[in-house]
C-alpha cells in the first residue's frame, strides 16, 4: 500500500469538517421556517416543519450507526415523507420540493477562503475528488463547487445520497476508484473521521491522512492537524 508520505495520483477529500464548515444546522435552535417559505413552501406550519425535519434527523442518526445501512442508506427525503405520512400528511409536489431543499440548505456549510486557497494549490499537483456522507440532495453543495473561485478544481463530487452507500463501506470507496480509473495504491483519502474516512478507505486498500484537530492519533495512522497542514505536507512531496 502506498504510504501517505509518497505522492498519490488521486486525492479523495471528505467534505464536512475537512474543507466545509458551519454545516448540519439542525436542532431546536434553528429556524427552518423562513428558508422553507423562501424556497416555495406554503402548506406546512412552522411547528410541523420542525417536527418533520428534527425527527427525520434523529432517525437518520440512529440508522447511520447500523452496519447494514452502509450499502443501502435512504436519502433524507425518504425519512421526511415517512414522518409526514405518520402525521397523516400528504404533501403536494411544491411542498415536497421546498422541504427537500430546506433540508439540503441546512445540511450545507461554507468553504472559507483559506480552504479554497488550499484546494487551488492542490489542484495544480493532484487530481481531486470529494466523497461525502451527505443525507440530502447536493444542490447547494454543487452550487458552491461551481462558483467562480472553485469551478474546475475537483474532477468529481460523490455524495452518499446519490450513490446510495455510506462511508465506511468498502463499496463506496471502490465506486470512486472505478469511476476515476485509479488503483488503491495511487489514491489517498483525507478526512477528519477515523472510522468513516480512514478505516473505511483502508478496507478498499487506500491509505489516508487523518485530520486530528489536536486529538490523539493512533500510532498506525498518518495524521496532520488540519487541512491546511495536510496541504503543506502534500505540496512538499
Amino acid at each position: 500500500m502506498k504510504r501517505a508520505n509518497q505522492k498519490p495520483d488521486l486525492l479523495v477529500l471528505d467534505l464536512m469538517n475537512t474543507i466545509m464548515f458551519s454545516h448540519d444546522r439542525f436542532g431546536p435552535q434553528e429556524n427552518y421556517w423562513p428558508i422553507y417559505r423562501f424556497l416555495g413552501g406554503a402548506w406546512l406550519s412552522e411547528e410541523v416543519l420542525r417536527r418533520i425535519i428534527d425527527t427525520s434527523v434523529q432517525n437518520m442518526e440512529e440508522d447511520y450507526e447500523k452496519p447494514e445501512k452502509q450499502i443501502r442508506f435512504p436519502v433524507a427525503m425518504d425519512y421526511m415523507l415517512q414522518e409526514a405520512a405518520a402525521s397523516g400528511l400528504s404533501l403536494a409536489l411544491g411542498d415536497r420540493i421546498a422541504l427537500n431543499l430546506t433540508f439540503a440548505f441546512q445540511e450545507t456549510g461554507l468553504i472559507d477562503d483559506l480552504h479554497k486557497q488550499c484546494l487551488r494549490m492542490l489542484s495544480g499537483r493532484f487530481r481531486i475528488v470529494v466523497l461525502s456522507n451527505l443525507w440530502g440532495i447536493p444542490y447547494f453543495c454543487n452550487r458552491i463547487f461551481s462558483s467562480p473561485d472553485l469551478a474546475g478544481l475537483v474532477e468529481g463530487l460523490h455524495y452518499s445520497s446519490e450513490i446510495g452507500m455510506l462511508k465506511p463501506s468498502r463499496e463506496i470507496f471502490e465506486f470512486v476508484l472505478q469511476k476515476h480509473h485509479c488503483q488503491p495504491e495511487q489514491c489517498l483519502m483525507i478526512g477528519d473521521n477515523l472510522n468513516t474516512d480512514i478505516a473505511g478507505a483502508r478496507k478498499a486498500g487506500i491509505d489516508g491522512i487523518w485530520l486530528s484537530y489536536g486529538r490523539s492519533a493512533p500510532n498506525n495512522v498518518e495524521h496532520r492537524l488540519d487541512f491546511p497542514d495536510a496541504t503543506e505536507s502534500l505540496l512538499n512531496l
